[in-house]
């Protein structure tokens, strides 16, 4: 029981703060999307000096690459997001026989509609600074720890953070701390009488050492 309470006490309080930013942290790494009205896309294709549709097509895949931060080798991936909008775009072009003024009056709707496109955020770069190294994150004082998860603290429900975290600590191999964690904020109660045990358990373990060291 005394191991049990131990491992609470030096892993899972000191650590839970850093499991749940680092998974909320790799969750945010992922590629998220971005409304763009079809007239947007309109727009670019007209800055197009090409005549032919696939010249303005080419042109306006390397325009969103840049809009969008798309990868070289996630070229396809925006391509195929643009297959639909190039379709109908193509039909409305030719029924519209190629006139931009009969085009916007006949397509008012489309155009003001939206699409939604693959957005690949830019990761924040770090810069090192001259002066002292940055220490771990278990290594910093509480203050410190509350300052650099006060964003996520602010922006995360706290049912988010604990399911968050008890996933972590058992995808990480803890297990223990996982069904600890689970069991502690399954009812209000449960944390009082842990906390509790904790107490008692940690008075135990002090007269046990102060035993042994008068013996």
């Amino acid at each position: 029981m005394l191991n049990i309470i131990e491992f609470v006490t030096e892993n899972v309080l000191l650590n839970l703060k850093f499991e749940v930013f680092l998974f909320f942290w790799l969750a945010a790494s992922q590629v998220t999307s971005k409304k763009f009205s079809r007239s947007q896309l309109c727009e670019i294709l007209k800055d197009c000096k090409g005549k032919s549709l696939e010249e303005k097509y080419l042109f306006l895949e390397e325009k969103l690459m840049k809009i969008t931060n798309c990868p070289e080798e996630k070229k396809n991936v925006l391509s195929h997001s643009l297959k639909f909008f190039k379709s109908d775009y193509k039909k409305k072009w030719i029924k519209a026989s190629y006139q931009d003024e009969r085009f916007i009056k006949n397509n008012e709707n489309w155009l003001s509609s939206s699409i939604e496109l693959p957005y690949w955020p830019v990761k924040p770069t770090t810069t090192l600074k001259p002066g002292r190294p940055s220490k771990a994150f278990k290594e910093l004082s509480d203050c410190s720890k509350r300052r650099k998860t006060k964003d996520l603290r602010e922006q995360v429900s706290v049912e988010e953070l604990t399911y968050a975290a008890s996933v972590s600590q058992r995808t990480s191999g803890n297990n223990n701390a996982a069904k600890l964690i689970k069991y502690v904020t399954t009812t209000p109660t449960r944390a009082t009488k842990c906390r509790k045990l904790i107490t008692t358990a940690q008075k135990q373990l002090i007269t046990k050492n102060l035993h042994h060291k008068r013996h």
